[in-house]
């Protein structure tokens, strides 16, 4: 991974700054994100940044991007290589020593109940009228009067 990052760091187009290059390649999608969380700190809205702004804004993003990730991959297969032990001969003994039937029924259970989750979330047709999270102020506007009043 460090050498696909220092290839497209070398490689980025004319005019990117190393700012912009983070921003929009080593973080993309991350930074966005982690933008809108560190906006978030100051419930009195003040717009000002305090010292530690940028650097929540690189850690948060390069642990959602890249730490969390690794870690889940890494405790998945731990898990993974235990589930598919094999004995002596080389069979498979599997997750508990379960009959292979009950094996695939506890994949597909757990499966079925993700699809009932996964498959709603694209089934709106239409977007939703007046949402743009990119918007000045779009997280402000239910919660500034409640600020006026406090």
């Amino acid at each position: 991974m460090i050498i696909a990052w220092i290839v497209s760091f070398v490689m980025r187009p004319a005019g990117f700054s190393a700012e912009r290059w983070c921003k929009e390649i080593f973080f993309y999608g991350a930074y966005d994100l982690a933008l809108k969380v560190a906006q978030r700190h100051n419930e009195n809205t003040a717009q000002q940044h305090q010292w530690w702004y940028n650097l929540f804004i690189g850690w948060w993003a390069f642990s959602i991007k890249y730490f969390i990730p690794w870690c889940l991959w890494t405790l998945m297969m731990w898990n993974f290589s235990a589930d598919i032990a094999t004995d002596k001969t080389g069979k498979i003994i599997g997750y508990g020593k379960y009959h292979p039937v009950w094996q695939i029924m506890g994949f597909l259970f757990p499966l079925i109940g993700l699809l009932c989750f996964f498959i709603p979330m694209f089934m709106n047709c239409a977007p939703e009228k007046d949402f743009d999270p990119n918007a000045p102020g779009f997280f402000d506007k239910e919660e500034d009067k409640a600020h006026q009043d406090v």
